[in-house]
């Protein structure tokens, strides 16, 4: 049978060799979603209306349609979650290998099977991996953490290293913030009278928080950081992503998309995002920086400048998906011998991202530091058509209960305050990693 060409679906069950479309169903619905306080679920409850519902497909073939999922840290990834989810909607079957008993996506209803692994530091971390898919039976693996592809192996140094990745854009034609490197936290210490600051401090790989700085009374807090660490000035554009799936040298899928809120608010993750029309100066960059790259991306930018690539799913994932571009799935159809579209599959523009937690968080520390009114407040949670939401869904509550142990267990249970130092309601997540 001849392989078929990937074709755009907004509906729909999958084929014989799968389809890389979500199966989507609009549900206006109140839902009380995850939280770290009774506030932020009362608020959800709110706010969480419209977003489609996940319903998982039929497996396209019960000896390739299976997906090790791999995840590292304390099993709160959203991009793990997200990933599941959109595989399980075109017929695979995720498998799921975590190191700790309170995962948020072991707890989905379409986490197939879950796998206790040794931690990411650990020496036996990748020795469990590999064991598992030497039993056979995997189509594929796809690791959602950047410190885990570090410890199996992959061939993704260059990428996710950014003392490294700096290059490689420069050869891509992708311009990089000017960047200092440190090879401990006294390092950095001794140079707190030469720095122009606000700055942001990261670690040289993704994992660790990125932190912004205002001043040296601040840098002393990263003084006891290990090393080596990357300091960079903290940039006031935009920030957007172009994210995608590349294929033999090829773009064959690919969002753009622009932040309207972070969280943490100084330097974090994307709350609220949009999908826009493309920007080609920076996708042609991104097309040449991933080169023998064969895979999903997430490239994030302020401005014109790349502040991090993540050869791997990520956190907003719900939006491509939601967009008309499940990304998981089409990697996975391609896998299996799909034929790759003559052009890049492109999502649409206007569709919303919201991580509500994130959101009520992002508000919240904005009302406590006074740099957003009630009224602005108000607006930023109002319901919203055309919208993704992160872990919150009504036909998949596992990981909301999960998440709700999780923060009682660890005592997360309220934002703590950052800076008044943030103009108003600005979302200040400069070279988040």
């Amino acid at each position: 049978m001849a392989n078929p060409s990937l074709q755009k679906r907004n509906v729909g069950t999958p084929d014989a060799l799968g389809s890389w479309s979500l199966r989507t169903r609009s549900l206006r619905r109140s839902v009380w979603t995850s939280c770290d306080h009774p506030y932020v679920a009362i608020t959800q409850t709110l706010v969480c209306w419209n977003d489609p519902g996940y319903e998982a497909g039929p497996a396209p073939d019960p000896l390739s349609s299976r997906v090790l999922v791999v995840e590292s840290g304390e099993g709160q990834a959203r991009s793990t979650l997200a990933t599941v989810r959109a595989l399980a909607a075109s017929g695979y079957r995720p498998v799921v290998a975590v190191p700790g008993a309170r995962s948020v996506v072991t707890a989905s209803r379409y986490c197939g099977r879950t796998i206790r692994i040794p931690p990411v530091e650990h020496d036996d971390f990748r020795s469990a991996i590999e064991a598992e898919l030497a039993a056979g039976g995997y189509l594929t693996t796809m690791v959602t953490a950047d410190a885990a592809l570090v410890a199996l192996g992959a061939s993704v140094g260059h990428l996710v290293d950014k003392t490294s990745l700096a290059e490689s854009a420069n050869v891509a034609g992708l311009e990089t913030p000017p960047a200092e490197l440190f090879e401990t936290g006294a390092q950095l210490q001794a140079a707190t009278a030469r720095l122009h600051y606000p700055i942001v401090v990261k670690t040289v790989f993704s994992g660790a928080p990125v932190q912004r700085i205002d001043d040296a009374v601040e840098l002393k807090r990263v003084s006891d950081r290990s090393g080596p660490l990357l300091v960079q000035p903290f940039l006031s554009e935009r920030l957007r992503s172009v994210a995608g799936v590349m294929w033999r040298g090829r773009l064959v899928a690919v969002i753009h998309q622009l932040y309207l809120r972070t969280w943490p608010r100084r330097c974090g993750g994307a709350c609220a995002a949009v999908s826009t029309g493309p920007v080609p100066l920076l996708e042609e960059g991104v097309t040449k920086l991933l080169q023998g790259f064969d895979g999903i991306f997430h490239a994030q930018f302020s401005g014109d400048y790349l502040l991090d690539l993540n050869p791997r799913p990520y956190g907003s994932l719900p939006l491509a998906t939601r967009a008309g571009v499940n990304l998981p799935s089409l990697y996975c159809d391609l896998l299996r011998g799909a034929e790759a579209p003559p052009v890049p599959l492109r999502a649409a523009s206007g569709y919303m991202y919201r991580w509500i937690e994130g959101e009520v968080r992002h508000v919240a520390d904005a009302l406590a530091s006074r740099d957003m009114t009630l009224g602005r407040a108000a607006g930023v949670l109002r319901p919203r058509r055309r919208v993704s939401h992160g872990p919150d869904s009504i036909t998949d509550p596992g990981p909301t209960l999960a998440r709700l142990r999780y923060a009682a267990q660890s005592g997360k249970w309220w934002p703590r305050r950052t800076s008044t130092t943030d103009p108003p309601d600005r979302s200040g997540a400069r070279g988040s990693g």
